[in-house]
């Protein structure tokens, strides 16, 4: 007798729910939980000595740890070659020893490079938890050829490799394998106070198989990382662990600068800078850094990049000073945008047939300082005061003086606070901050009549500049596993002083206004197969971040989400997949629509390790309420766009990858854009990288003039943008040992943009509609207000071009002490001539008068202490 159907449906769920257990049971024993496995480290009378080689005695008493699981690509399996881990300590150091066994040592991939740039070469790394907080820790990484990279965790499974810490690591090939020693000084780790557990995790890469295998297992599908470390134990009862470290350097720098645009620019100048670093363990758990007159001479300039859009473009940042602490400070919303210290002055007011002779390409810090760490335990705290000097350029008058005080910027303090309170892989903070700018108006008798962005000072004030202030709490709220999770930030800002500011989206910021910005997301993170996620941000019309912290625009909501599909186990030819469906909604303060639509990307990795990423992403149409810089409502028509990316075996010596976009917007616009990177290693030390792209653009309605018209309305003027820009970078490291390198950066960057099919369009400002059927052919494109005849020379065509080159050598002669020598050539295009040059297009012959400035720089620190 046949069940009946609502039994055999029965009997079906009851199988299919067996062999879901039964597959869970299978996947937990495969998937061991490591958080609980632990290593008890033996206390040393007499350091081994660092030199690669276990045969010291101190090794003799350590009996090996060997119980690696394959993470990758074989997760949960055995490795492939068998890892022996030995780990002690003293009042000093702590000690670790790998002796990685390899049945084909010929085989085992030996590269060179600077510290701190990751290769393709068989390595050992090792996370710390030292305050056992389950949140943070210390990274530590070598090559077998003896290169050092080192970062900070934090926030459980966030990364940051620009931290640099004081530490000792020597390799050594051997017969059967390669082995390391490694020395990790207490004073360069941080406590809660004196744990005698510490969290720890080792894993050893094999990159001919792209291979991974981890002491305490962490399985693909977890969200969490520090969270599931194992347990380093029998750190009690360690000696003081004070750190006191000082940095004096001496910097001596020739400068060369050419303009046959400016003569009175022309000249050398030779200078000297004398600074010191500190950093101080006020305890334990708690360090002061201070730098008095620093110098960042060699640190890599920013790539150049044609920003057609109303929004900033945001930088990472790259200044060792503001690399440590940099997790303490991090918030969802970029509250603190460290770049904003020392940042480039804004070029000053200029008169009729006046020119710019010279002027800072970055601001000069005279001092900051920095306390962070943990008050008491599960309670951190992230301190910042930062003072940068005033900033004057020069100026060449009509009559050919020149004026050598023009206001550029104001003498500023940046004020910076931080507290936040961990519990588990939770926590909870606050956060203010205040700018405050020292101006003197009226104290030069050359005072503008106009500030550098063009507002013009109060009456009341004389003012170019405004103070700024933010206070925010923010909160993040995850399961013990770290599969959901919660984040939430709400920022209040107020703005005091300066002339008032018209925004893009037509709202003016004056002295007294306030705003708030908030962010809430939340998701499934972690697990098998399906995650999801939500976002909503949103900010207030007078909202204003930007004086210490960064975003894009205020007056708006925007909301996206969607799930995530996703394998980490072999499908066909793929090791592992995912799929991103997402949806995405934009409106402002007033409800008009400004972004809606939806699209999805799909990411492959290939059993020959290739990688291969494609994604479709459409909009319908919106309203634009800042491309015409005063808040009207510009209609634009849908938008569609393909998305592509692709990488090479990494495993190989010559890598190749592309990502790039093409798409059709406005109804009438192409565009398209990309960048290959070419990664070669000819040589073990030498590392060559090659990366050229470009942008395309065709047809693309965009606004270059308001014209008043008198009754309260404006006359808007449209061309359709053909842009292009190309640029070229190239990067090299040629390493002579671990501790002596070249480093060389150029990049060769051009761009243009050329105004067809003219068009006009009448609005009346502020939030006003203007619909695509309000425009109408313009016979004179170039008039500057009705009536007026063509001017050839108001053409809003335009060019720019640049050409950066970085030379650095860096020879670290000590432990934490460098001598450095920079070569630094910065050029610019001569400025476009509409009449004399004709439509703009992308050109190489203008750098031949362009601007020049070349930089000779010599820099020797020592670490004491």
């Amino acid at each position: 007798m046949k069940p009946a159907p609502r039994a055999r449906h029965y009997v079906v769920v009851r199988v299919l729910f067996g062999v879901v257990l039964l597959l869970a049971t299978s996947a937990a024993a495969e998937a061991p939980d490591d958080r609980r496995k632990s290593i008890a480290m033996v206390r040393l009378t007499t350091p081994p000595s660092i030199d690669g080689r276990l045969d010291d005695e101190a090794w003799a008493h350590v009996i090996p740890e060997s119980r690696f699981t394959q993470n990758f690509p074989d997760e949960g399996k055995p490795p492939s070659q068998r890892t022996d881990l030995y780990v002690a300590f003293d009042d000093h150091a702590l000690y670790v020893a790998v002796r990685c066994h390899d049945r084909a040592p010929s085989q085992i991939v030996e590269w060179l490079t600077r510290r701190d740039r990751d290769t393709t070469a068989d390595k050992i790394t090792i996370d710390v938890d030292s305050r056992f907080d389950h949140l943070s820790a210390y990274h530590f990484d070598v090559n077998v050829s003896g290169v050092l990279a080192d970062g900070v965790r934090f926030n459980d499974s966030d990364y940051n490799g620009d931290w640099d810490g004081v530490w000792r690591a020597v390799p050594r090939r051997e017969i059967d394998g390669w082995t390391v020693e490694i020395e990790i000084p207490w004073r360069t780790l941080r406590f809660s106070g004196n744990e005698p557990v510490m969290g720890f995790q080792v894993r050893r890469y094999i990159p001919r198989r792209q291979e991974v295998d981890e002491w305490a297992y962490i399985p693909r599908t977890a969200r969490s990382e520090v969270a599931r470390y194992g347990q380093l134990v029998g750190a009690a009862a360690l000696g003081p662990r004070r750190l006191v470290q000082l940095w004096p350097f001496v910097a001596g720098r020739v400068t060369l600068v050419s303009n046959e645009a400016a003569p009175a620019a022309d000249g050398a100048s030779i200078g000297a800078t004398v600074g010191l670093d500190m950093k101080l363990g006020l305890t334990s758990s708690l360090t002061l850094d201070a730098t008095i007159n620093p110098d960042f001479g060699q640190v890599e300039a920013d790539q150049v990049q044609l920003n057609l859009t109303t929004f900033e473009l945001f930088f990472p940042e790259k200044r060792p000073f503001f690399l440590e602490g940099v997790d303490l400070f991090a918030t969802p919303i970029r509250q603190f945008y460290t770049r904003r210290v020392g940042r480039a002055p804004l070029a000053p007011y200029l008169d009729t047939n006046e020119q710019l002779v010279d002027l800072a390409t970055a601001g000069r810090i005279w001092g900051a300082l920095k306390l962070t760490g943990q008050i008491v335990p599960h309670l951190s705290v992230a301190l910042l005061d930062a003072v940068t000097a005033a900033q004057e350029a020069s100026v060449e008058r009509a009559d050919g003086s020149v004026d050598a005080h023009r206001f550029a910027d104001a003498l500023t303090n940046f004020g910076i606070l931080r507290l936040r309170s961990d519990f588990g892989q939770s926590y909870v903070g606050v956060m203010g901050t205040a700018v405050t700018r020292f101006e003197s108006p009226g104290a030069q008798p050359t005072w503008p009549i106009a500030c550098p962005d063009g507002t013009t000072p109060l009456p009341s004030s004389g003012r170019c500049t405004h103070d700024a202030y933010t206070v925010g709490a923010d909160a993040r709220l995850m399961t013990h596993d770290a599969t959901w999770g919660i984040e939430a930030q709400v920022v209040g800002s107020l703005i005091e002083s300066g002339p008032a500011r018209l925004r893009p989206d037509g709202y003016i910021l004056k002295s007294g206004d306030t705003g708030i910005t908030w962010h809430l997301a939340a998701g499934k993170q972690g697990g098998e197969h399906v995650l999801f996620g939500a976002r909503y941000d949103g900010a207030s019309p007078l909202s204003d971040l930007n004086d210490a912290g960064y975003m894009r625009s205020g007056n708006m909501h925007h909301i996206d989400g969607g799930p995530t599909l996703r394998s980490t186990t072999p499908i066909g030819r793929t090791l592992e997949s995912s799929l991103d469906i997402y949806t995405f909604h934009e409106f402002d303060w007033r409800g008009e629509r400004l972004a809606n639509g939806f699209g999805f990307w799909l990411w492959m990795r290939f059993s020959n390790f290739w990688q291969l990423g494609n994604g479709v992403n459409y909009s319908v149409s919106a309203y634009d309420n800042r491309e015409t810089r005063d808040g009207a409502y510009l209609e634009r028509r849908p938008s569609l766009s393909w998305n592509q990316w692709v990488r090479t075996d990494p495993r190989a010596r010559l890598v190749a990858s592309y990502g790039g976009e093409v798409g059709v917007t406005h109804g009438t616009s192409l565009y398209a854009n990309g960048h290959f990177t070419l990664s070669a290693h000819p040589l073990p030390q030498l590392e060559l990288e090659v990366v050229p792209g470009g942008s395309w653009s065709v047809h693309d309605p965009r606004w270059y003039e308001t014209d008043a018209v008198g009754d309260g309305s404006f006359v808007y003027r449209f061309g359709d943008l053909d842009a292009a820009s190309l640029d070229v970078t190239l990067r090299g490291i040629y390493t002579f040992t671990p501790r002596l390198t070249l480093q060389a950066y150029a990049q060769l960057f051009v761009a243009s943009g050329h105004f067809t099919n003219f068009a006009t369009a009448t609005g009346r400002g502020f939030q006003s509609e203007i619909p695509l059927t309000a425009f109408a052919t313009s016979s004179c494109p170039y008039a500057s207000a009705p009536g007026n005849p063509c001017d050839p020379t108001l053409s809003p065509d335009f060019r720019e071009g640049a050409i950066n080159i970085n030379l650095v050598l860096r020879w670290e002669y000590l432990p934490g002490s460098t001598l450095i020598v920079v070569y630094t050539h910065a050029q610019s295009q001569i400025p476009y001539d509409p009449v004399g040059d004709g439509a703009a297009g992308l050109g190489f012959s203008p750098f031949r008068s362009g601007p020049a400035r070349e930089i000779f720089l010599l820099k020797l620190s020592y670490l004491w202490g």
